[in-house]
């Protein structure tokens, strides 16, 4: 009994120091030397837990610097791409800016020579004229002359009646020619006053001709920078007649009213294969403001 005793008792360490004595079990030391080694083990644990996570977020980050890096590839190359095609197309701006200043520096060109080809018209009407009323002033005398003999004849009684009606004859005639020549005189007035600087012009003429039915298909455009209105029409002219005044309201018109252009669309039938196509706009006075001939397609 005493032995046993004895070796279930613990073993005393003493420590004999200079102030105190100190007394552990080996149960003690035996615990406390667990307690650092499960300690040891935890911190352990708890480090290659942080390394672990580290990797764990390391590679995270790198997959997202990757992702980023690939997105910022592809936005610097669409922005490339979109400056190369802002490049593209400020250099077509450019060169569709060059191509209206020369359509339009045609277009001025086009209208100084229209213009001075109305002037010269405007000098030969007013030649006609002055021509015109030259000629009504000598049939006015010889008229008169002719009457004064007329008078004279019936007065003496020494005209027979054969030269009496040769005189009446010669009088209607004369008269006859003073009325035309005041129609002819009124014709070229009328012309000469109804013309009117050139407002609108036609563009991007399409016709198409089968044979027998003429199709025209033109832009009215306005020359000017103000609002324009009238009415425009398209007939046939036969070879020779360009220069033939047209009567407003002689044929079918079409309205328009335009600040910058329109769209125009006749259909007419062809009789002659000769004819030639004369389009022909008024303002809203009446007054000519166009007037051009083209010639029938494969003519």
């Amino acid at each position: 009994m005493s032995g046993e005793a004895s070796s279930k008792l613990d073993t005393v360490i003493y420590i004999v120091g200079t102030k105190r004595t100190l007394q552990l079990q080996e149960s003690q030391v035996r615990r406390i030397i667990y307690t650092l080694i499960t300690l040891f083990l935890v911190l352990a644990a708890v480090i290659g837990g942080q390394y672990w996570f580290f990797q764990q977020e390391q590679m995270r980050l790198d997959e997202l610097y990757q992702r980023e890096s690939l997105k910022n590839r592809k936005l610097q190359a669409l922005l490339l791409e979109q400056r190369s095609e802002s490049r593209e197309s400020a250099l077509a701006l450019t060169e569709q800016e060059r191509e209206e200043s020369r359509q339009q520096a045609m277009l001025i060109e086009q209208q100084k020579r229209k213009l001075q080809e109305l002037r010269s018209v405007l000098e030969q009407r007013e030649k006609v004229v002055q021509q015109l009323q030259v000629e009504k002033r000598s049939s006015q005398l010889q008229i008169d002359t002719l009457q004064q003999h007329l008078n004279e004849s019936k007065q003496s009684l020494s005209v027979t009646q054969a030269d009496r009606k040769q005189l009446e004859e010669q009088l209607t005639l004369l008269n006859q020619s003073q009325s035309e020549s005041k129609e002819a005189a009124k014709k070229a007035e009328v012309a000469t006053n109804s013309a009117a600087p050139t407002t609108v012009s036609v563009e991007q003429l399409k016709m198409k001709f089968d044979g027998k039915t003429l199709a025209i298909n033109f832009r009215l455009t306005n020359t000017t920078e103000e609002q324009q209105a009238g009415r425009v029409g398209v007939t046939l002219a036969r070879p020779g007649e360009e220069n033939t005044p047209v009567v407003y309201g002689s044929f079918r018109t079409t309205p328009f009213r335009i600040r910058r252009f329109r769209m125009i669309t006749k259909n007419l039938r062809v009789k002659s294969p000769d004819a030639i196509v004369r389009i022909v706009a008024w303002n809203t006075e009446r007054s000519l403001v166009m007037d051009q001939t083209y010639p029938l397609p494969g003519n």
